[in-house]
Formats: structure tokens, sequence, C-alpha cells
């Protein structure tokens, strides 16, 4: 232990007289250190380290990477969507949006099942989805054998770590019809590289723009607008404050030291005063410092016998405002990703309901991107030639059943106000259907109920089967007069008097002779 640190544990003590006749034993003149913040730990005694007080910083495409391993919101946020992008049924319809049943809908389910030899169809999903939100695309190589070029049973799909892949943007203008958006495509795995076919990498892509931000050939000089930018370069500053006010809190809980200094308080000492030490003894005082925190196992406060003087270390932790400025910044970058603050444990008073952010999370973020999604990977298949389409349901999750029953509840009031505007005459039988969102039935349909007396359409395709069951009902029941039941039948279901008059004639008696022969 060298003298000045000696010296220094008599300092604690008390010993202000020990001590400095510890340091002044064979002591040769030793020069004040001055603090000169130029050299001082290396230039960044204000700005930390290498002169910036940065936690994170956006430098290129791959810095997305970096906030998603080290800011714990945005990983929690990318993986929770992650998550709930998987609890939808991956399904193959056809045009009317029935589930198919060709050869072809069948072999490219158990693709989407089984894309490749070491994912199933939910992880490749959730893997998709975690690098499209990191980077804002995923790459997706496509491998079809030779010879079964059209046969999806023998595809394979792999997801390729954005960061594994260099792409050589076209200089074509853009907007080119014949301008690919890349020349060349080089991924590098495990030491090895590799040029990939063009025509076989596609990216599945958020539904942002591209500024620029980022380039893929290794020049941040220029601008490609082939591939979006990632969502979190809109967040750096959120995203360091975040990591800064993690590591400070983490500081201040294993570096902390002493919270109470005690000194000597002897009014009568002449030889009590400062003296100056060495780096060596600095060292030695910065380890003994470290004894001291609020950890187990550290050491509160300074204990002698000496008569000292307290004095308080440090300063309030309350005053930094830490956890509301952590809780501001979650706020921030959940908005960015499209995620529920309330999903997050940051309760607004204003708003307190699972359900209801549940359900928010899927119809404004979940169900959207899974729809861009199922698109892009339809094109990249080719199933629109197919007349196939890949969808994902998610109708059966507890928090969209309430709406199902809205729908279903507003579906029959608008059919049951479309029905009385038909008998009114007002809209003809297509419009009532195009109004429930189904096809019309062709020309038997452009009529309204006040036509059916200038028309030769048979009353049942109109009425339907309903309004059949229930003129049958009027025409057979029994108490009514011909009379009655002709003009219930004109008034009821429009029908001109001659044709009530044939309908309705004999009806008495021919319930009567029944009823007689019963």
């Amino acid at each position: 232990m060298s003298k000045f640190a000696a010296a220094g544990k008599e300092l604690m003590k008390g010993n202000i007289g020990n001590a400095i006749k510890i340091a002044a034993i064979n002591t040769k003149s030793v020069e004040s250190e001055l603090i000169q913040p130029s050299r001082y730990r290396n230039g960044s005694f204000f700005f930390g380290v290498n002169g910036a007080d940065k936690a994170f910083i956006w430098g290129n495409f791959n810095s997305s990477l970096v906030a998603y391993q080290q800011c714990p919101v945005v990983s929690s946020i990318i993986n929770k969507k992650a998550s709930c992008i998987i609890n939808g049924v991956t399904k193959v319809v056809d045009e009317n949006n029935q589930e198919a049943t060709t050869t072809q809908a069948i072999a490219l389910r158990k693709l989407l099942k089984k894309p490749n030899p070491i994912q199933s169809g939910k992880q490749f999903k959730a893997q998709q989805s975690v690098y499209k939100q990191i980077y804002g695309y995923c790459p997706v190589l496509v491998i079809k054998p030779v010879g079964f070029e059209n046969d999806f049973s023998k595809w394979k799909l792999w997801n390729l770590p954005p960061w594994m892949i260099l792409a050589q943007t076209n200089t074509n203008l853009f907007y080119e019809s014949d301008a690919k958006p890349f020349t060349s495509i080089l991924l590098t795995y495990m030491g090895h590289s590799v040029y990939l076919n063009t025509d076989s990498v596609f990216f599945i892509k958020e539904n942002q723009i591209s500024t620029g931000t980022y380039m893929y050939n290794g020049n941040t000089n220029n601008v490609s607008l082939h591939l979006p930018d990632s969502r979190l370069f809109a967040i750096e500053k959120p995203i360091n404050n975040l990591i800064s006010s993690l590591n400070s809190r983490g500081s201040l809980t294993q570096e902390r030291g002493p919270q109470w200094l005690l000194t000597n308080d002897s009014a009568d000492n002449p030889e009590q005063g400062l003296f100056p030490i060495d780096s060596d003894a600095k060292e030695e005082l910065h380890k003994d410092f470290l004894q001291y925190g609020i950890m187990s196992g550290q050491r509160k406060a300074i204990i002698t016998d000496a008569k000292l003087k307290l004095q308080t270390v440090g300063f309030n932790v309350q005053e930094l405002q830490l956890l509301e400025g952590e809780l501001q910044d979650a706020k921030i970058i959940c908005d960015q990703l499209n995620y529920p603050p309330y999903l997050m444990g940051l309760v607004d008073a204003k708003f307190d309901n699972q359900d209801i952010a549940e359900r928010n999370l899927y119809t404004n973020a979940i169900i959207p991107d899974c729809d861009s999604d199922d698109e892009q990977l339809g094109a990249l298949l080719g199933l629109e030639s197919l007349g196939l389409k890949i969808t994902t349901d998610f109708t059966h999750l507890p928090a969209l059943q309430e709406d199902d029953v809205k729908r279903a509840t507003a579906k029959l009031i608008l059919n049951q106000a479309l029905k009385i505007e038909f008998e009114a005459g007002l809209i003809t039988h297509n419009q009532w259907l195009e109004s429930l969102g189904r096809p019309g039935i062709g020309a038997d349909g452009d009529i309204r109920a006040s036509d059916l007396k200038k028309t030769d359409v048979p009353l049942a395709s109109i009425i339907g089967v309903g309004g059949v069951e229930s003129l049958v009902n009027v025409l057979t029941s029994a108490g009514l007069s011909d009379e009655a039941r002709s003009n219930t039948i004109q008034i009821l279901f429009g029908i001109d008097a001659n044709t009530a008059s044939l309908m309705t004639a004999g009806n008495n008696s021919t319930q009567d002779n029944s009823n007689s022969n019963g």
C-alpha cells in the first residue's frame, strides 16, 4: 500500500495529524493536478466516452439491430407484436374468399405450414415480423428446384437476416419499366459470402417510405427508394434516453458510494489541512470508496471514534426524474411502433380498459400489417394467376368477438331497414343486395315492389322464401272469406285485383270440403 493510501485511511479515521505525517515522510514536492478537459479521460470529461454523451447513435441501417438489442422497450414491443401476428390462422382461399381445394392450393397450404426444414409456419412468420419491424423489411429467399417451378410442394422459403445482406442498388431511374431494384445481392454467413440470384430474393416491406437515410451498397450519400426506412430511425433520441436512464439507474445502485462523509471537527489541530496525492493513491482510495453503497454487503456510512462532523454526500436522485422521463420516452416509442401504451403498463388515468387496448392493437396494427404481408407474399408466389389468395383470420380471438357481435347486429338492423325501403318501392331488389355487400341477381333484380304489377318476374323470386310462406299462410288460413283473402294479399304483396281474385277463388269451399271430409 502506498504511503498516500495509508494517509487516506488515517484521514477517513479522523486522524488528520497522522495522515499528514505519513504523507510527509520522504515526500518530494507534488504539484496539484489541474483538470484539463482537453486531455482528461481522453477528452470526454464533459461529454462522455469519445466526447459524445450518447448511449445510442443512429449510424446506419444496422443501428436498428443495436436498438432492438439494447433497449428493452423496443425489443418488448417488437416481440409482443410478433406473438400477436402468429395468433392468426393462415388460410388459402379462392377469389370468392372460400377455402380453395385445388391441388396447387393444397400444396401451398403445406408450404406455409412448413416453409423450410428447420422452421414451422408460425416460427417463420414470427421471425419475418421481427426482422421487418427492426429494419423496415425482411428479405425472403425462394428456392425452386429445376423442373418444379410450378410445384409448391418442392419449394422452400427462407427469411434472410437483413444484416447479412449487402444489396447493390440499380443506378437506373427507378421508374423505368425494365429497371430491377438491385443489380446484385451478396449474402455473408459465418465468414462465407455468396451472390444470390436477384430474381429469387424478395423483400416483404413495412408500410413505410424511404428517405434515403441509409444505403445498401455502402454509400450512405445516395438515395434508394426500393426499401423503406426502419421505424426506429425516427425515435433515436427516446431510445438513447431510455438506454442512458437505465444505465444511470444501474450505476446509481452499484456505485453510489457512502451516503455520508464524516470529517475531523477538531478546531485545535494545527496540522489540519489538505495535501496532494498521486494517481496511485487516488486509485487506492477509489477502491476503498467502492465498499460503500446501497447494495447488499456494501457499507452505508463511515464509523469512527474520532471527533467528526457529518456531511451528506451526493444528491437527491429524485431530482433527476429518471422514471418520469423513461415513461415519456416509452410512450413515444409505443406510438411510433403502433402499440397501445396501456399494454406496456403505461397506465393513463383517462384510459383503463384491457379489452379495448387489445382490440385497438389488432384492428389498427396487427390486422393491417398481416393484410399487407399476405398481399406481398401472394405477389411473390404468383398467386393471382392461380386464382388464389393468402389471408390471415383473427375473428376467433376473444378481443375481437365483441366487434363481430356489433357487426352482426348492425347488419340485421340494416337488412330490416332495406326491407322496409324495398316494400315501399324506394329501392330495387338488386340495390337491397348490393347494400348488404352481396352481388345482384341480374335483370330479374332490377325491380321494385311497386313494379310487381308490371313485370313477368315470378313473385316467389321477389318476395323470397319468407314472403312465400306468408302468402301461403294467408291463402290457407281458416275463417277468412275470399274477398278478405284477396284484399289482404293485394295490400301486403302488391298483387293486382284480378290475380288476387284468381288466387283466392274457391279457397273457402276447399277449406269447407276438406273439413267435412275430415
